[in-house]
């Protein structure tokens, strides 16, 4: 998939920084994926000497995560004890290459705490170290921390680009080739366990028509614990989808279908309802209780609006 990214325009937005990098760099997207995959150009980049051919050793250390000059570091919580280890790593010199890189993903997840004992370094830079984060929401980072860094906004790329690599890597995005979601997404649904979940939210919006089906789709749903809020998240979605006439990750008969049947009042009311759903989720309530209310209001309101 790094050769496709390197073959994009974004990629060009960073071409200048190889030759003579700066200290640290944020790459930030609605598409996480996307930032990872493009900042790991940029690093294999640098490590290279040139835009990444992807033939040399430098290059191909970087695409298998074995190069001794860079450090990943790919937590969801970042700690202050993560930090300060990377602090005493970072003080010894490159093995190798030219500079030590770290790379730190999802780095909206440092807590603050550790985000100032970062920013200790990042204000105090090592010539021989370069910081390459990447993160979704960037106003979750410090405004101190942000800037200290060479900041990229990563768009999304066009899955047509990439769906060579991916499917050469066994993933399969073929449903996903054509519509407007991210990279991660159309990755993540591919997988087995993540697109039986998406299918069950299909046969459910395809399934509920009357409070008699409530019982039968709710007894036969079987999600694993760790799901659950993502079947909630994925109903949400698709409800938005039907608000703005796209098609994201669902199918066309699915968004055609709940654009037939339930108004537009009724979708704009369903948001609310979801939402609630999933606070009550994370308050720890049964969800299959959950589910019954949610679907419940969901077909009142239907009929209300007849």
């Amino acid at each position: 998939m790094l050769q496709a990214i390197k073959d994009t325009q974004i990629f060009n937005n960073v071409k200048q920084d190889i030759v003579s990098p700066s200290h640290a760099y944020l790459f930030y997207g609605e598409d996480e994926m996307l930032n990872i995959e493009l900042a790991k150009v940029f690093i294999a980049s640098i490590f290279c000497g040139k835009p990444a051919c992807f033939s040399c050793e430098a290059c191909k250390r970087v695409e298998i995560n074995k190069n001794p000059d860079l450090l990943i570091l790919d937590k969801p919580n970042l700690q202050v004890v993560d930090i300060e280890n990377l602090i005493d790593n970072v003080q010894l010199k490159p093995m190798v290459y030219n500079y030590k890189i770290v790379f730190i993903t999802n780095s909206e997840g440092i807590n603050e705490t550790a985000q100032n004992k970062l920013l200790k370094t990042l204000e105090e830079p090592n010539p021989q170290v370069i910081f390459v984060l990447t993160c979704t929401n960037i106003e979750k980072l410090l405004p101190t921390i942000r800037s200290r860094l060479v900041k990229h906004y990563v768009s999304k790329v066009d899955l047509e680009l990439v769906a060579n690599d991916l499917t050469n890597q066994g993933v399969n995005i073929d449903r996903f080739i054509h519509c407007d979601i991210t990279l991660t997404d159309a990755v993540k649904y591919s997988t087995l366990q993540e697109s039986e979940v998406l299918n069950l939210l299909e046969q459910t919006i395809m399934n509920l028509k009357s409070s008699a089906d409530i019982p039968n789709i709710v007894g036969k749903l079987k999600i694993k614990s760790e799901n659950k809020k993502e079947y909630l998240t994925l109903l949400l979605n698709a409800t938005n989808c039907a608000l703005t006439n796209t098609q994201g990750l669902f199918s066309e008969q699915v968004i055609s279908y709940m654009q037939a049947n339930y108004k537009i009042q009724v979708l704009i009311k369903m948001l609310k309802l979801i939402d609630r759903a999933t606070r009550k989720l994370d308050s720890n309530v049964n969800f299959n209780y959950v589910l019954d209310e949610l679907f419940y209001n969901i077909l009142k309101e239907k009929y209300l609006c007849k």
